[in-house]
């Protein structure tokens, strides 16, 4: 049976089986990423087997780049969790520890390590999601960039074999979505 852990791979983000302290999305191996975003090509001169090689790449890059926004949802959500808890203890502490108003254990709370460290948690996170969020953005870009190469220049073909004055688009066989 498969789960919805074990396809996002939750477990390695579960901060009771991993010491928090350790543990960043900041972390995230981006290193596919690397590679694809070097097979880029620098000249808008592109054959058409490239092109559709690049076309799934970048598609492939941008669904990777959802479940890795995935994690990053469950993982936003632990850091707004412990960075109410942290705050909560930080001000329970300081009123244990003498603070006369609530004003003043508001302020010791928010200077509190453990509480500074849960929000540097959580901004790590958004940091990590803001940049997979752009990367989604420019891999969906680029797949799309591919695919009007790759309609181009089969247009391009068709146009200059003649094939194109023989049969109109409605019979080139491709299907709507409601069809």
């Amino acid at each position: 049976m498969a789960t919805v852990r074990d396809q996002l791979a939750l477990e390695a983000l579960n901060p009771s089986d991993v010491d928090v302290t350790q543990v960043s999305p900041l972390d995230i191996d981006i290193t596919e990423f690397q590679e694809v975003k070097e097979s880029l090509p620098r000249s808008l001169q592109i054959d058409m087997g490239t092109a559709i090689s690049l076309a799934s790449d970048y598609l492939r890059a941008a669904d990777r780049c959802n479940e890795i926004l995935s994690n990053l949802t469950w993982w936003d959500q632990k850091a707004k969790a412990e960075k109410k808890k942290a705050y909560s203890l930080a001000w329970l502490r300081a009123k244990e520890n003498g603070a006369k108003t609530d004003t003043t254990a508001r302020h010791i709370a928010e200077s509190d390590d453990e509480y500074l460290a849960a929000c540097e948690k959580e901004i790590d996170t958004a940091t990590a999601r803001e940049y997979f969020e752009r990367k989604h953005q420019t891999f969906l870009k680029a797949h799309h960039f591919m695919k009007d190469r790759i309609k181009s220049e089969h247009s391009q073909l068709s146009h200059s074999s003649g094939w194109s004055e023989t049969i109109d688009a409605k019979n080139t066989g491709e299907r709507s979505w409601n069809e």
